[in-house]
């Protein structure tokens, strides 16, 4: 694979290859615009994410590129990925679907989320009140896993844009929230699946929490809830 790769790497290093197709992926959908929106200083993204190179690796097969300019990522960009690097791709959720105009405008702020102080992980949960239930109760846009000495932090994304009846639909948020801290499995069944994947130590339930972070224009004073400014 990378000596079909070597004609577009002049001005580039591997490890520049790896943080775009790497950033790409975690956030499923982007493109080159929101791309440079949210990182406009990043040595990777000024010298790999350029309109040029990432035509090219979609012509390898490492990248989707629809004509509207939307980037998803690929299994071979995973295969690609699990090769050459030690990134952790179980928590990678591949995109399904072309990316409309919320997701990609989403993508700009987990972006910047990821280049926050302490950033682990950023994944895709649902939870279902069954595990045979057809449809989630609740699909949080991304959770944020934040680690420094030993100690990891998990947070709940709701990226808010104004919407009809919106206090109602994120007051429908906040009960489903309230509903999945009460249900003891979170921590004995999903927290376990889940920091298994992300390489975590099992916590105390005790010591289990989380908080949901609401980016936008929407204010409230909601405990376990913190409203941010997009």
């Amino acid at each position: 694979m990378k000596n079909e790769l070597n004609g577009m790497m002049k001005g580039a290093t591997w490890q520049n290859l790896y943080d775009t197709l790497w950033h790409i992926a975690t956030v499923r959908y982007t493109s080159h615009d929101r791309l440079k929106e949210a990182l406009p200083k990043r040595v990777w993204r000024r010298k790999c994410a350029t309109p040029k190179k990432l035509k090219a690796l979609a012509e390898a097969g490492l990248l989707n590129l629809s004509e509207t300019g939307v980037l998803t990522c690929t299994p071979k960009t995973l295969q690609f990925l699990k090769t050459n690097t030690d990134y952790n791709l179980e928590i990678i959720k591949l995109a399904q679907g072309a990316g409309e105009k919320d997701t990609l405008s989403n993508s700009v702020v987990l972006l910047k989320l990821m280049q926050l102080e302490d950033f682990y992980a950023l994944f895709y949960p649902e939870f279902r009140l069954t595990p045979k239930d057809d449809q989630p109760f609740l699909i949080p846009d991304g959770a944020l896993v934040f680690k420094k000495d030993g100690l990891a932090r998990l947070v709940f994304l709701e990226i808010e844009r104004p919407k009809p009846d919106w206090k109602n639909h994120l007051l429908n948020k906040k009960n489903n929230y309230e509903r999945l801290a009460a249900d003891p499995q979170i921590w004995d069944d999903w927290w376990r699946h889940w920091c298994s994947l992300l390489k975590l130590g099992m916590c105390p339930q005790a010591e289990f929490g989380f908080s949901i972070w609401c980016i936008g224009a929407f204010k409230a004073e909601w405990p376990g809830w913190e409203f941010k400014d997009e």
